[in-house]
């Protein structure tokens, strides 16, 4: 006689065998569907003995396709194995007494993202076959980000709506952000492209400096992109007209101190005057 201790055994051996097979044949049932239909998508539909029912079509912008005598049927979303399973039912149903019918792929339609903004080559470009690409993938088939890129700003238009925003930080690390067809990738242009600060009077080339991308730029800094102070400039005494507000500044001091800068905002008017002798 068996002892129940066993019969335990053997029963909960048994239950996890049946529950593997099963499994398996789901898995093998969910990978011979094979991949869904989509809009723009070329099939080509036969039915045996029935030369005249043959049909080439690209699937519609509403999902359908026109086919003889059952019209249009809809097939987006649809797996190979379902649309054939589906049309073989609907030509039964009032045309044909057990129809055989094969239905094929001619030609899937291309994936894609967009990517527009501050990069060096913007573009669509084609999802791989294996359906696995992501911003760095998309970011880098683009070109790069350009000069004009704020680092900060790198958006994703979903196609589902949604938005997302990352820096250029995640671009070098593996983390991954996967892209889906229709997805929109937008660099954003830096907010201080084209801003500028003007810097006046006892300087080399006086005139409009341009901020860099970042937006630090700092007094010292500006002096310098104006060519510097001349042999006349008062360094101790430069005036900064803030909206209104003037704020002197000894550079002198500033840069032989070394301490922290003093940093300049849009529309600043930097004056340096002439020194008294």
């Amino acid at each position: 006689m068996i002892a129940p201790t066993i019969l335990k055994r053997l029963w909960s051996l048994l239950l996890a065998s049946t529950f593997l097979i099963l499994s398996s044949c789901a898995e093998d049932e969910s990978t011979a569907a094979g991949p869904k239909l989509k809009i723009g998508d070329s099939i080509s539909m036969a039915v045996y003995k029935q030369s005249d029912l043959t049909t080439s079509a690209t699937i519609s912008k509403s999902g359908e396709v026109s086919f003889p005598l059952i019209k249009n049927v809809k097939l987006e979303g649809l797996s190979v194995v379902e649309a054939t399973e589906k049309i073989r039912s609907l030509y039964a149903e009032k045309y044909l007494v057990d129809p055989s019918v094969t239905l094929e792929v001619t030609n899937y339609s291309s994936e894609r993202i967009t990517v527009t903004g501050a990069v060096r080559g913007p573009g669509q470009f084609d999802i791989p076959g294996t359906g696995k690409y992501g911003l760095t993938a998309a970011i880098a088939a683009a070109g790069g980000l350009d000069a004009r890129a704020d680092r900060d700003r790198i958006v994703i238009y979903r196609a589902s709506g949604r938005q997302e925003t990352y820096s250029e930080d995640v671009l070098s690390t593996d983390r991954h952000i996967p892209l889906g067809s229709g997805d929109r990738v937008v660099v954003m242009e830096s907010p201080f492209l084209n801003k500028r600060v003007s810097v006046l009077g006892k300087v080399g080339r006086p005139g409009p400096v341009a901020f860099p991308l970042d937006g630090k730029l700092d007094i010292l800094t500006a002096i310098a992109g104006a060519g510097g102070f001349t042999p006349l400039a008062n360094t101790k005494k430069v005036k900064i007209n803030r909206g209104g507000q003037i704020i002197m500044i000894d550079v002198k001091a500033l840069g032989e101190a070394g301490n922290k800068p003093f940093y300049l905002k849009e529309g600043d008017i930097v004056n340096v005057p002439e020194r008294l002798f």
